[in-house]
Parts: C-alpha cells; structure tokens; sequence
C-alpha cells in the first residue's frame, strides 16, 4: 500500500484555475483519487505532477462519471468551510 501520492504527468482538461482553486473537467474512466487496486492513473496522481511542474499558483470513485470538479487549493476557496 503505497503511503504516499506519486505525481504522474497526464494530461488534465483545466477549465479554471486561480491561487485558490481549480477546476477540471474529468473523463469518464477516471479514477478521482489513489485506493485498492488503482494507485496510480488518477486524477490526484495528475493534479500532483500539474501543480509541482506547471501551475502558476501551486507547489468517491466516480469512475463512470465525467465532468467537472473543483478542487480548492486553500481553505479560504472552500465554500464548505475549513472542517471539512
């Protein structure tokens, strides 16, 4: 069980990023994040690798699905609040 995110260069549709969030629009197929039997190939594994090389701002299985995610790179984006 790996302990931690491997960054993977691939390929992401960005529709919208600023220094608190980013969106992108998912493919169907696509694991969202690394579990039993997918720990690579995901779209974690994808955002690792984009914002260590490539953003400007950073440093559920929903395998079936597609479309778009937000995914908040501070607390103060997320309209949930910061406990969870």
């Amino acid at each position: 069980t790996p302990t931690e995110i491997v960054a993977e260069n691939i390929p992401l549709n960005i529709l919208y990023e600023d220094e608190h969030m980013i969106v992108i629009n998912k493919k169907a197929g696509m694991v969202v994040h690394p579990a039993a039997g997918n720990w690579d190939g995901t779209v974690v594994n994808a955002l690792a690798y984009y914002l260590a090389n490539n953003s400007p701002h950073g440093s559920g299985d929903f395998v079936d699905s597609s479309g778009k995610i937000t995914f908040h790179e501070s607390e103060q984006s997320d309209p949930a609040g910061t406990d969870g």
